[in-house]
């Protein structure tokens, strides 16, 4: 279930990064880390969506929707949220997309 408030306060889409541990660190000393990928967090079960520039393979996105002549939201989901989360923005903003 989409929280269409928090959606609404945020001010952009938090992208998080997966980083893989190579060494371990000490409490004194950080340890080495490289970086992955690059991911969203779908808005509806949570799932982890990595970002791909190809957009064939990619498993999710960002959304973003008017909601009135003033407000625009923008979601993030995953491809099998999609039909569910649009259902969602139709019955909370009474719209027809």
């Amino acid at each position: 279930m989409i929280d269409f408030k928090e959606v609404e306060r945020r001010k952009s889409i938090q992208i998080n990064t997966f980083f893989e541990i190579q060494e371990e660190g000490s409490n004194t000393t950080n340890g080495k880390k490289t970086k992955l990928y690059d991911y969203y967090i779908c808005d509806n079960c949570k799932a982890k969506i990595p970002i791909i520039k190809n957009k064939e393979e990619a498993i999710g996105g960002r959304i973003k929707t008017k909601v009135n002549h003033v407000q625009e939201i923008e979601l993030v989901l995953c491809n099998k949220c999609l039909r569910e989360g649009i259902k969602q923005i139709n019955s909370y903003y009474n719209l027809k997309i």
